[in-house]
């Protein structure tokens, strides 16, 4: 005598219904386990139309239930995983402007700093950096004169570079030595 395979009685051959899987031994059903509907682990299979024949019609619409809220579930997912890669493409989109914007931002200040840290002499016309003038000089425009000027006594206007002063201080300081050797060989 056959055995059901999910009541797993013993019953004659009559008290099970005449479907194709009733001649396979694992999937073999009486029939009031075949009215009751599919087993838990054959829910996932796709049912055949002898199957379906057996089956009660709310046994049927809970399996087309069930396959419809998978295939929506799957749906779900991929629509997610799409709009959680567009939004990853949108903010990787951001964050390149951004350190293309900060980048530019930097080159600006750098730009602004190195050119605020660099002012004309009006005396000497040379390009000189901040440490080469005194606070008070550094804030004036038109009279801004550096140390070495203001040292020397070089007055605005006058169109002598600080290499050509140099020069000159270096040509008296020669004629100075020459003339106090002369006045030694004496």
């Amino acid at each position: 005598m056959p055995e059901c395979s999910v009541c797993h009685e013993v019953k004659p051959k009559v008290f099970f219904a005449k479907t194709p899987n009733n001649n396979i031994p694992e999937k073999r059903k009486c029939r009031s386990c075949a009215a009751a509907g599919p087993a838990e682990d054959e829910q996932n299979h796709v049912t055949t139309g002898d199957s379906l024949l057996n089956m009660s019609s709310s046994s049927i619409s809970n399996i087309i239930d069930k396959e419809d809220a998978e295939k929506e579930e799957a749906i779900d997912i991929k629509v997610e995983s799409k709009v959680e890669e567009s939004k990853a493409e949108e903010i990787a989109d951001a964050e390149d402007k951004m350190k293309a914007a900060d980048a530019k931002e930097k080159k600006q200040t750098l730009a602004r700093s190195t050119s605020t840290q660099i002012k004309g002499c009006n005396a000497c016309t040379d390009k000189l950096a901040k440490t080469a003038f005194s606070k008070k000089q550094w804030s004036l425009k038109s009279r801004r004169r550096c140390k070495e000027c203001i040292e020397s006594g070089r007055e605005v206007g006058s169109s002598i570079s600080s290499e050509e002063v140099k020069k000159i201080d270096t040509a008296e300081a020669k004629k100075e030595t020459e003339v106090d050797t002369a006045e030694v060989k004496e």
